[in-house]
Protein backbone atom coordinates (compact mmCIF):
# COMPACT_ATOMS: atom_id res chain seq x y z
CA UNK A 1 0.00 0.00 0.00
CA UNK A 2 1.73 3.45 -0.66
CA UNK A 3 1.24 6.07 1.61
CA UNK A 4 1.99 10.12 1.03
CA UNK A 5 4.18 11.03 4.11
CA UNK A 6 6.27 14.79 4.21
CA UNK A 7 10.06 14.34 3.70
CA UNK A 8 10.63 14.82 7.47
CA UNK A 9 8.95 12.03 8.53
CA UNK A 10 10.88 9.43 6.47
CA UNK A 11 13.04 6.76 8.80
CA UNK A 12 15.14 4.62 7.60
CA UNK A 13 13.96 0.76 7.06
CA UNK A 14 11.18 3.16 5.00
CA UNK A 15 10.83 1.56 1.37
CA UNK A 16 10.48 4.98 -0.88
CA UNK A 17 8.85 4.43 -3.94
CA UNK A 18 8.27 7.54 -5.32
CA UNK A 19 10.21 10.96 -4.48
CA UNK A 20 8.18 13.90 -4.63
CA UNK A 21 9.36 15.32 -8.76
CA UNK A 22 11.28 13.37 -11.26
CA UNK A 23 13.86 11.09 -10.27
CA UNK A 24 16.16 12.80 -12.50
CA UNK A 25 16.02 16.33 -10.46
CA UNK A 26 17.20 14.56 -7.49
CA UNK A 27 20.58 13.12 -6.07
CA UNK A 28 19.00 9.30 -6.72
CA UNK A 29 19.54 7.46 -9.59
CA UNK A 30 16.44 5.04 -9.09
CA UNK A 31 13.18 5.99 -8.79
CA UNK A 32 12.15 3.43 -5.56
CA UNK A 33 14.22 1.82 -2.84
CA UNK A 34 14.98 0.56 0.42
CA UNK A 35 16.26 3.83 2.51
CA UNK A 36 19.01 1.80 4.45
CA UNK A 37 21.41 4.64 5.06
CA UNK A 38 21.85 8.09 7.19
CA UNK A 39 23.29 9.41 4.36
CA UNK A 40 20.91 8.69 2.35
CA UNK A 41 17.84 9.75 4.54
CA UNK A 42 20.59 13.18 4.58
CA UNK A 43 20.54 13.85 0.85
CA UNK A 44 16.60 13.68 0.78
CA UNK A 45 16.04 15.97 3.36
CA UNK A 46 18.87 18.23 1.39
CA UNK A 47 17.02 18.06 -1.76
CA UNK A 48 13.94 19.82 -0.39
CA UNK A 49 11.37 17.32 -0.94
CA UNK A 50 8.26 18.27 0.25
CA UNK A 51 6.78 14.89 0.45
CA UNK A 52 7.56 11.21 -0.68
CA UNK A 53 5.48 8.26 -1.21
CA UNK A 54 6.42 5.11 0.61
CA UNK A 55 5.39 1.59 0.25
CA UNK A 56 4.22 0.28 3.66
CA UNK A 57 3.81 -3.38 2.62
CA UNK A 58 7.70 -3.55 1.53
CA UNK A 59 9.04 -1.14 4.45
CA UNK A 60 8.75 0.38 8.05
CA UNK A 61 5.30 2.16 8.40
CA UNK A 62 5.57 5.66 10.16
CA UNK A 63 4.44 5.70 13.45
CA UNK A 64 0.78 7.53 13.70
CA UNK A 65 0.60 10.22 16.49
CA UNK A 66 -1.44 9.02 19.39
CA UNK A 67 -5.07 11.14 19.59
CA UNK A 68 -4.99 14.01 22.25
CA UNK A 69 -6.25 12.65 25.43
CA UNK A 70 -9.54 14.71 26.21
Amino acid sequence: MLKKIASSELVLGMYVERLGRSWLDTPFWKRSFLLESQADLERIRAARLCEVWIDVARGRAPVEAAPPAA
